[in-house]
């Protein structure tokens, strides 16, 4: 039931793109049904003078001490027209869709199982875990729907409003009437606390000190009067108040229900506990409405924050954009450094090849120094080998010389020319060995620059890649 009323109300609100107003047959539909479904199996209780108790007095109960979840409550009591729980409880529910609050709210109050299984019998859906997830998760739907309806300017006591409301004239007229009890917010803050204090010494006093209760009474009298003139003001207020209703409603019928009736039988004390009810009544809903403006007052505070917040993010936002320049300039800086790089990589790539061609030109030059060292150990070997063969010959010399004494000049001669022969082969071979240690040098050399030459070469790619 209700839920088909979500659904044709996010329908409408997708449809036309604007807020939904007391226009909407489906607003109207919806009304209803939520009434219907918080009176189902609500149990009946009655207030002190015996008027109903209807389901305001439930989200009273819930919602009146909770932080941040009672505001609601304390705008619906500063609404001084709304005479009947009813009308509350409709104007709570206007609040609750306008501020988009509605289904956190009813399921705050049914969190606290206490309450509702003290105001709700057993058949009432709220009692049915599975029953209230689904309504609670089908309120939350309306969430993403605008409502442009007004708590003040209908009368929510008789019905729900069938049309929307001409709110700028209601405004003026309800800004006067504020304006109007205002002024009479002294008096009757004086009023209580003097009815106050005479009631005080009138129950403390009455049976010892008779002369003080007629001081009492006559003090009582002249409060009475004061009182019955700020009624009298209150009632022409209210009386201009429901004129404007008329003329802007058109065809609703004046339905104001007055529920407090004086006993004029009672006794003085009864008719003073009577008259202090309705002061005190008249007082809270007076407070109420300075609570309303100091809402307005936070209201207004969160706007100028608001704005605070926004100028920061427009800093923040230069900064950003800032930080977006530099970045893009360095990112051309990066481009132009890589392009560098790849420049210096294609002359390095260049000069790898130079030292490749030159390494094949120190190889073949290795290989032609490896023949000569190769030929110069032939030639040592040679010599080593006719060294072999003189030796062979002095001895041989030798044992002529043994077996011819004779031949001495001969002998000597030979030995001068094996000395010779020695020195002469011992100066080649020096000189062949040191020759093949010069060319093994020199090779060393050569092979050690080119090795450290292919190292730099190497390190200077990695250099340029980090």
């Amino acid at each position: 039931m209700i839920l088909e009323a979500v659904a044709e109300l996010a329908k409408e609100y997708r449809e036309s793109g604007e807020p939904i107003t007391d226009d909407s047959t489906n607003l109207h539909k919806f009304s209803y049904k939520l009434e219907y479904l918080l009176q189902f199996d609500l149990k009946e209780k009655t207030k002190f003078l015996g008027t109903k108790k209807d389901y305001w007095e439930y989200f009273n109960d819930c919602l009146a001490k909770v932080k941040g979840a009672n505001d609601g409550i304390r705008f619906v009591k500063c609404i001084t027209e709304l005479k009947t729980s009813l009308g509350k409880g409709r104007a709570f529910i206007r609040y609750s869709l306008v501020h988009q609050r509605l289904a956190d709210t009813l399921q705050q109050c049914l969190m606290n199982q206490s309450v509702t299984s003290d105001w709700y019998y057993s058949r009432s859906p709220f009692l049915k875990p599975h029953l209230s997830v689904d309504i609670i998760n089908h309120l939350y739907e309306l969430n993403e729907i605008q409502f442009d309806v007004a708590s003040r300017g209908h009368d929510l006591d008789a019905s729900w409003p069938t049309f929307a409301s001409r709110e700028k004239e209601l405004e003026i007229a309800k800004a006067g009437a504020e304006d109007t009890c205002a002024k009479q917010t002294g008096m009757l803050e004086r009023i209580t606390a003097e009815k106050k204090s005479i009631e005080k010494s009138q129950l403390e006093k009455s049976a010892i000190q008779e002369k003080e209760s007629q001081e009492v009474k006559g003090k009582l009298t002249m409060v009475e009067g004061q009182l019955e003139v700020s009624l009298k003001d209150v009632s022409r207020l209210q009386a201009e108040m429901l004129d404007l209703r008329v003329k802007v409603k058109r065809s609703e019928e004046e339905k104001l229900k007055s529920q407090a009736q004086v006993d004029v039988t009672e006794a003085q004390r009864d008719e003073l506990r009577t008259l202090t009810e309705q002061l005190k009544a008249q007082t809270e809903a007076l407070n109420q409405s300075h609570a309303l403006i100091e809402q307005r007052d936070r209201e207004v505070a969160a706007h100028a924050e608001m704005a605070i917040s926004a100028a920061a993010i427009r800093e923040e936002l230069s900064t950003l954009k800032a930080q977006n320049a530099r970045l893009a300039s360095e990112n051309v800086e990066i481009r132009e450094s890589l392009h560098r790089a790849n420049t210096e990589m294609a002359e390095l790539g260049i000069t790898i090849c130079k030292l490749s061609a030159e390494k094949e030109e120190v190889r073949e030059h290795w290989e032609g120094d490896a023949a000569k060292i190769e030929e110069l150990e032939r030639e040592v070997d040679r010599i080593e080998n006719s060294m072999e063969e003189l030796q062979l010959e002095n001895t041989k010399l030798r044992e002529e010389l043994t077996d011819e004494e004779k031949l001495l000049e001969t002998i000597a001669e030979l030995r001068e020319k094996l000395e010779k022969a020695k020195n002469q082969m011992q100066t080649a071979t020096d000189f062949s060995r040191e020759e093949a240690e010069a060319i093994k040098f020199q090779m060393s050399s050569e092979s050690m620059n080119h090795q450290v030459q292919m190292k730099v070469s190497c390190s200077e790619p990695a250099i340029m890649c980090v």
